[in-house]
């Protein structure tokens, strides 16, 4: 389902669509650690994504007044946070060290949120434009980009753009235009 490296490449973390996650050693190639994060598994458009540094793990799941986001640390497979989501969960972006959670809805709600992982006060509401389909935090959680996808049930909503926010203040700062496609992945550079 999804695939991260730890900040300093030792070791790569994949995520399946069982519900396991598994820790691999890069010199070694052996299996460093697995835990179970769902025993129902996940379902293939239930969010999931991993901190740039690859510690960190969050996990949208449900609907309704069952949605929720968990969020675990992928060393020790302990659950560190559950918050409970308004809606159901359409995307998420994770920033380093757990500190910042970015959560969008689904299915045409444009509202991105910016929770605090150690508190779970929501801290931010960005409003788009347009639904994300992809977000992602850059490591000092200053910025947040996003940039939507089409969606199966409304159709087209992409704009080919990406759109550039300052997560403190939800101020939208620039719109990168010139893809000739949908955008379905975006990331931030180690510096």
């Amino acid at each position: 389902r999804t695939i991260g490296f730890s900040s300093d490449g030792r070791w790569l973390v994949s995520v399946s669509l069982s519900g396991m996650v598994t820790r691999w050693g890069m010199t070694s190639e052996e299996e460093l650690h697995t835990f179970r994060f769902s025993e129902r598994g996940i379902a293939r458009q239930d969010p999931v994504t991993l901190s740039p540094d690859g510690h960190w793990l969050a996990v949208g799941s449900g609907a309704g007044k069952a949605a929720k986001v968990a969020v675990w640390d992928v060393a020790t497979g302990r659950e560190l946070y559950t918050f409970k989501s308004s809606g159901e969960v359409g995307t998420l972006g994770l920033g380093p060290g757990a500190r910042w959670l970015a959560s969008s809805g689904e299915r045409g709600d444009a509202s991105i949120r910016l929770l605090e992982v150690s508190t779970g006060q929501a801290r931010r509401t960005v409003e788009s434009v347009i639904a994300p389909g992809v977000l992602a935090l850059s490591r000092d959680g200053r910025w947040l980009a996003t940039a939507s996808e089409d969606d199966p049930v409304l159709g087209p909503r992409q704009d080919h753009t990406v759109r550039l926010w300052e997560a403190t203040t939800g101020q939208q700062l620039d719109t990168l235009r010139g893809h000739r496609g949908p955008v379905s992945a975006i990331a931030f550079g180690p510096d």
